[in-house]
């Protein structure tokens, strides 16, 4: 889902204390939720690199995490093979 650290009008509007900024969403998100963003051609269908590393055909899921130098995301552990 989506993070956002408790932060006030003021909060956004101080430049000395920038706000946290973290998206992440699951479940191959980038080609069903956001297909619209997909198809700008801006992500490719397949990393040919990681098929070979990985011994795998075209990914499984396509997922999307964004955020700033200040975001952090809870670890974990998946079934899939993660390119970051």
């Amino acid at each position: 889902g989506i993070e956002i650290e408790h932060c006030d009008a003021e909060c956004f509007l101080n430049d000395d204390i920038p706000p946290v900024v973290y998206y992440s969403r699951q479940n191959d998100c980038l080609r069903t939720e956001l297909s619209t963003l997909f198809s700008t051609a801006l992500f490719p269908p397949t990393i040919p690199f990681a098929e070979a590393a990985f011994h795998t055909g075209p990914p499984d899921a396509i997922n999307l995490w964004i955020g700033n130098e200040r975001s952090t995301s809870s670890m974990h552990k998946d079934h899939y093979e993660n390119l970051f």
